[in-house]
């Protein structure tokens, strides 16, 4: 089977377009930032990291000068923030302040990039894991922007096709998702974790070997649940009988093993899957979940709950049919399909609360927004047709309507 034809250069006015949407993306995750650390936090960084006074906290953190939310467990930042002051865990204590010590310590490479940039300072090092979420959103905006500018011919395979223009404000509908917000709002991996997902994609897209293998062995180091993407490229190289591509894929899964080797022998005494509670015969926790909306009845909390987990099975539903209808997304289909099965198979825990699948599920919208880039025709540079009538699309309605979510979680969450 032949490769895809790599995309050409953009044009003058192609970059202007991403750079606009990275300017626009800029300013507003700016603005949401600033709300939270005035309004929410009351102007104390670690309030991003929702830390609770259950589980002992790092050594490197002072509770006079953090906020602490009392008598909580705290979140998933709490823990980042913890292996970001120590990557090493050097000092015993950091172990001790992890829920989950191998569980946690595998997701190593946001907290370590937090710790480099940040010098390696306590005091630095909150905000530049903020500002690393900060930069995935900007960034991961100007990766789909570039989907849907790429100038690749190839696309187009009838005169239908040819007609579509192009849709240049939809990559901002990545400012719809309400994971986004969530994220980075708890101060999690999953935004870096997506933004080297992404750019894995870009670069198989573009033909780049070695680039797609290195995003990937990343992201797999940042979120375990990254290994999906990794199979789903793995598996579309093999298709394509893109056996360069399956060789540096297989070299790039190396690292993670090695790590998790690593932590099972020097964390054996704390060795937890984590994904107990997390995982249940599929549709098992699906099906409960649907059942507990139907009982809810017109209770405002509840439908604005069913809003929201309708919207994700929405977009899964039109991941899965979009991505496979254009050879130049197969491996985002793949990817999505492994994730619908994941997600089939949550439990409970995951699926209760909005907050929960919201947030692990935030990479389901954005491939969505990227086959939608990646499988489109660029041939019709010059229609005449506006380009806002992207938004029209089904991909664009139902990406918008992660305004109300995210909106709601912005202005009235605690």
């Amino acid at each position: 089977m032949r490769n895809a034809v790599p995309p050409g250069p953009l044009s003058a006015p192609a970059k202007r377009i991403i750079l606009r949407n990275m300017v626009i993306a800029s300013l507003i995750t700016l603005a949401v930032a600033l709300f939270y650390w005035q309004f929410k936090f009351d102007g104390n960084i670690t309030g991003f990291f929702r830390i609770g006074d259950v589980i002992p906290l790092s050594p490197y953190l002072d509770p006079a000068q953090a906020l602490i939310y009392p008598d909580q467990l705290g979140y998933d930042g709490q823990f980042f923030l913890t292996l970001g002051f120590d990557p090493t865990l050097t000092n015993p204590d950091s172990v001790l302040a992890l829920d989950n010590p191998p569980y946690r310590y595998q997701r190593i490479f946001y907290s370590l990039l937090g710790y480099l940039l940040g010098l390696g300072q306590p005091a630095l090092i909150p905000y530049v894991l903020v500002a690393i979420n900060m930069a995935c959103i900007v960034l991961i905006t100007g990766l789909i922007s570039w989907a849907f500018q790429t100038s690749d011919a190839t696309h187009a395979t009838n005169a239908t096709e040819s007609a579509i223009p192009r849709p240049d404000w939809a990559p901002l509908l990545t400012l719809c998702i309400p994971g986004i917000w969530m994220i980075l709002g708890f101060s999690t991996a999953d935004l870096l974790s997506s933004l080297l997902l992404l750019t894995a994609f870009c670069c198989y897209h573009r033909g780049k070997v070695g680039q797609t293998a290195g995003a990937i062995a990343l992201a797999c180091l940042t979120r375990e649940t990254m290994a999906i993407g990794w199979f789903a490229l793995l598996l579309d190289s093999i298709r394509r009988r893109n056996w360069p591509q399956v060789g540096a894929l297989i070299i790039a899964i190396c690292p993670t093993m090695g790590w998790r080797l690593y932590i099972t022998h020097n964390l054996t005494q704390y060795l937890n899957n984590g994904l107990t509670n997390s995982f249940v015969f599929p549709f098992t926790g699906i099906t409960g979940k649907l059942i507990t909306l139907v009982k809810g009845g017109l209770d405002s909390n509840n439908l604005f709950e069913g809003y929201a987990f309708l919207l994700l099975i929405a977009v899964f539903v039109m991941l899965l049919w979009r991505a496979r209808q254009s050879r130049h997304t197969f491996a985002i289909w793949l990817a999505g399909l492994l994730y619908a099965l994941l997600f089939f198979s949550s439990a409970t825990a995951i699926l209760e609360y909005f907050l929960g699948y919201s947030r692990v599920y935030v990479d389901a919208f954005l491939l969505l927004l990227l086959s939608w880039g990646l499988g489109q025709s660029h041939r019709a540079s010059n229609t005449s047709a506006p380009s806002q009538a992207a938004f029209f699309h089904p991909q664009g309605l139902l990406l918008a309507a992660g305004i109300v979510p995210s909106l709601a979680f912005i202005l009235l969450s605690n």
